[in-house]
C-alpha cells in the first residue's frame, strides 16, 4: 500500500500487526502510530471497515502497552480498567460497557436485553478483552452479535491472556441479517445498575 492511502488489505494488516508483535514495546507505538497517521476514518457518510485502520492500530498500541505492563495473570475487569485509562491519554475516545438494545427476533418489537461490549472506541470500532489461553468461536460469535446490534463497522477481540497479545479484527459478515440474538451475552433490562448509560 502506498504512502497516505485509505485502503490495505486485511491479510496486509494482519502481517503488520504479526510483524509489530515482535517488536520492542517502544517500537511497536511508533509504528503502530505511523500507521494510524497514514489512515483515518471519514466522517462523511457510511463508514466501511477498512476506513477504521486509523483508530484501530492505535487501539492495539494502546492494548500492547497494557499487556506489556501488567503481563497476563489479571482478569478481564483490571484490563478494561486500564484500557479505559489508556485510550484517552492516545486521544481515542472511549465508553466502558455501553450498551445496545437488542429486540426478539420474532418482530414483536419486545427489548430482549441489552449487549453490552467492553469498550467502544470514538462509536465506530467495539471492542472485547479477553483473558484465555487462545481466542477461539464463541468469541467471534460474541463479536459478530455486538456488531450487529452496534452497526459498528469493525471490532477488535484482544486476548490478554496469551504470552503475546492476542488480536482479532472482526467485520460483519455480509449475510449479517442471518445471525439472531446471542442469549448467552444479553442483560437483562431490570439487571442494569441504576443509572447505566
Amino acid at each position: 500500500s502506498t504512502k497516505g492511502s485509505s485502503t490495505m488489505s486485511t491479510s496486509t494488516i494482519d502481517d503488520l500487526l504479526a510483524a509489530a508483535a515482535t517488536l520492542p514495546p517502544g517500537e511497536q507505538a511508533e509504528l503502530l502510530q505511523r500507521l494510524a497517521e497514514q489512515v483515518s476514518p471519514r466522517r462523511l457518510g457510511p463508514v466501511r471497515p477498512d476506513q477504521c485502520n486509523g483508530l484501530t492500530y492505535p487501539i492495539i498500541g494502546c492494548a500492547m502497552r497494557v499487556h506489556n505492563r501488567l503481563g497476563r495473570s489479571h482478569s478481564e475487569a483490571v484490563y478494561q480498567d486500564a484500557m479505559a485509562e489508556e485510550l484517552p491519554r492516545a486521544g481515542l475516545p472511549c465508553r466502558a460497557r455501553h450498551r445496545y438494545a437488542v429486540y426478539d427476533d420474532a418482530g414483536s418489537g419486545r427489548l430482549a436485553g441489552y449487549y453490552l461490549p467492553d469498550l467502544v472506541v470514538d462509536g465506530l470500532v467495539l471492542v472485547e478483552l479477553k483473558v484465555l489461553p487462545s481466542l477461539d468461536r464463541a468469541c467471534v460469535s460474541q463479536m459478530i452479535a455486538y456488531l450487529k446490534a452496534s452497526g459498528c463497522p469493525v471490532g477488535l477481540l484482544l486476548n490478554f491472556g496469551e504470552v503475546r497479545l492476542g488480536v482479532r479484527r472482526i467485520l460483519p459478515p455480509v449475510n449479517l441479517d442471518d445471525y439472531g440474538i446471542e442469549p448467552q451475552w444479553l442483560v437483562a433490562p431490570d439487571a442494569l445498575p441504576p443509572g447505566h448509560a
